[in-house]
């Protein structure tokens, strides 16, 4: 199984060339799904867990989505 550090980080690098992406900001479901090709073994809850792990870390930076109710897949992107 690969690394899932280096994944997301080639997941987000490949998302940021789409338009809708240019600004940096990234829809975590999305980068969720991207990963999820290289890795299909991936859950949310490990996901989650890294996601979380790198931003302690200072490692990525997290935006939160004040309309996580009209969220297309609220439960990739739920941290909490």
């Amino acid at each position: 199984m690969l690394p899932l550090e280096p994944t997301l980080h080639q997941a987000y690098e490949k998302l940021r060339w789409n338009v809708e992406y240019r600004d940096g900001l990234v829809e975590l479901p999305h980068l969720y799904h991207e990963v999820q090709k290289t890795l299909p073994r991936l859950t949310v809850a490990e996901f989650h867990r890294k996601l979380l792990e790198l931003w302690e870390t200072r490692r990525i930076e997290l935006h939160i989505l004040n309309e996580v109710r009209t969220a297309a897949e609220p439960e990739e992107g739920d941290l909490a």
